[in-house]
């Protein structure tokens, strides 16, 4: 195991996870479906926009992902995503 995973005693099989949740919730944001590969304007990606049914939706094939499962998701990921800001925030002051 790292040392960065060793310092935050992060377990790894649960960090894969977070990163493979994280992968799909960015790119749907982004305007880039993970099951079909299509790649278009990520304002043609959501849908019904601030209501309670927001949801990313690919034009192409219909794969979605709800906001309240893009919050979950992305709540899953941030222990790893704070320890990388960390890592960065020390490379930046040995600049």
């Amino acid at each position: 195991m790292g040392q960065i995973a060793e310092d935050c005693n992060l377990d790894v099989e649960r960090g894969d996870r977070a990163r493979a949740l994280h992968r799909v919730v960015r790119a749907m944001h982004d305007g880039h479906c993970p099951r079909c590969g299509n790649l278009d304007d990520a304002d043609k990606f959501i849908v019904d926009r601030n209501t309670e049914a927001e949801r990313h939706s690919c034009p192409k094939c219909g794969f979605h992902i709800f906001r309240h499962q893009a919050e979950l998701a992305l709540a899953e990921f941030r222990p790893y995503l704070n320890k990388s800001v960390e890592v960065f925030e020390a490379w930046r002051a040995s600049l």
